[in-house]
């Protein structure tokens, strides 16, 4: 019983000095993991934010060629011509861009 108390005083000694000697090492160890984890993180952020303003430029991009008059598909903004029923044509029969730009 003497000898078991005397091993365990001796090991938490041991273990003691272990930490003297390292755990300032250990300490700072976990302070870089954390750094490493935090600027990881950034990483993938900014490259999530990258990838979102390329897709919100070609959203813009997109936006800016449906607004621009096609005229070299021969497409104008000009209405219609007068047809010779009277009112405007049935919404079949009206062009893609008018039907989907009122």
């Amino acid at each position: 019983l003497a000898s078991a108390k005397a091993r365990r005083r001796d090991m938490q000694r041991r273990q003691a000095e272990r930490f003297d000697r390292w755990g300032h090492l250990w300490a700072f160890r976990v302070r870089g993991l954390l750094r490493e984890r935090v600027e990881s993180e950034r990483a993938l952020l900014l490259r999530r934010i990258r990838e979102l303003e390329a897709q919100l430029e070609e959203a813009q991009e997109d936006v800016r060629y449906l607004q621009t008059p096609m005229l070299s598909a021969g497409v104008t903004d000009s209405p219609p011509e007068e047809s010779d029923s009277e009112g405007e044509p049935d919404a079949a029969e009206r062009p893609w861009w008018r039907r989907t730009l009122g």
